[in-house]
């Protein structure tokens, strides 16, 4: 089995601050590093997530969906970039 190459990350924090991570961790029963990689990965998913979301309101909805039931005629422009 191939060994797993994991990256090391140096922060720094108050103690206060450690000390409510390692509270928190032993409360959960994991490592603190488990507990900060988890949280902080679940942090950038969601982060990652609201990132790619586009929010439209519904009068843009509606228009985005009458151009995809009702497309234009396609202008010369795009008939030459489409010409083999």
């Amino acid at each position: 089995m191939a060994a797993i190459k994991m990256d090391r990350l140096d922060i720094r924090i108050s103690p206060e601050d450690k000390e409510t991570l390692e509270l928190a961790a032993a409360a959960k029963r994991v490592s603190l590093s488990s507990y900060i990689v988890s949280a902080v990965m679940e942090r950038a998913q969601n982060d990652l997530e609201q990132e790619r979301r586009v929010a439209l309101s519904r009068n843009a909805w509606n228009q985005v969906m009458d151009l995809v039931d009702n497309p234009p005629e396609p202008n010369e422009a795009l008939r030459r970039l489409l010409k083999p």
